[in-house]
């Protein structure tokens, strides 16, 4: 199996995702942006409890006597980290007009995204360099489903950019190069795991749950709020647990 290939996966899929914007008309119903922040919400939740926190207290068991405190504490970093940059935007930009106000919150909602994916890049790097060096057919699988798992999450966060940039009149292109630009630091920061795979599996219980924390904060302050404006708010949560179930039976089955 080729190992660029698998580093790749996650970045693929954020594409695919932000694609969807060339497959709609300039108006995109409040509905199907409703769904797929719900959906995208939902593959968050899950994916910060499967796939960052209960590795990262796997790996803090390992490393440390104290696994809960630090997780914990790394997680609520998360937060307070992307708190403290909405904090300081308001601050420094509170006589803004409301458009130019929420287009920075787009760009919190993007950075946001780029920040926690690069964890789980550094993840998938990490199993890709073991697998790498002990030349093992069950990592190598392994790297791949985890790859493939990460990646089917990236679906709906890339589109969940993409399209209410386009909903907002940004051009096709555009948006779907906001949309893409998320996925981006994942195969970078793969290949920086590779390269320090012997160095860097220390930190990675901190990084795993500030990721965490991260994509709470985003869920929380982002996604959600606009998820149940209207009247598709009931919809809206069924949605939340499809995507929360859909990503719970992938973390559990493929991980």
């Amino acid at each position: 199996m080729n190992f660029l290939l698998i580093l790749s996966v996650p970045f693929i899929c954020t594409m695919i995702g932000a694609s969807t914007v060339f497959f709609f008309n300039n108006k995109i119903s409040h509905g199907m942006t409703s769904s797929f922040l719900s959906l995208a919400a939902g593959i968050m939740v899950s994916s910060s409890i499967f796939s960052l926190l209960l590795p990262a207290f796997d790996a803090a068991e390992v490393s440390s006597v104290y696994p809960a405190i630090i997780v914990s504490i790394s997680f609520i970093l998360g937060g307070v980290f992307l708190y403290s940059i909405d904090f300081l935007d308001r601050i420094l930009n509170r006589k803004m007009i409301n458009k130019e106000d929420a287009e920075k919150k787009k760009s919190l909602l993007i950075f946001a995204m780029i920040l926690h994916n690069i964890p789980e890049g550094m993840a998938v790097g990490l199993m890709c360099g073991v697998a790498l060096q002990t030349n093992s057919l069950a990592l190598i699988n392994a790297s791949l489903a985890l790859a493939i798992g990460i990646g089917i999450q990236n679906i709906p966060e890339g589109a969940a950019i993409a399209l209410p940039l386009r909903a907002k009149g940004m051009s096709k292109g555009k948006s779907f190069c906001y949309g893409a630009l998320s996925g981006v630091i994942e195969p970078i920061s793969a290949c920086l795991a590779i390269m320090f795979v012997n160095y860097i599996q220390g930190a990675m219980p901190f990084l795993l749950a500030f990721s965490a924390g991260c994509m709470i904060y985003v869920v929380l302050e982002e996604l959600v709020p606009k998820a149940k404006l209207g009247s598709n708010a009931k919809y809206a949560s069924l949605v939340f647990l499809i995507g929360f179930t859909i990503m719970m039976f992938l973390d559990t089955t493929l991980g």
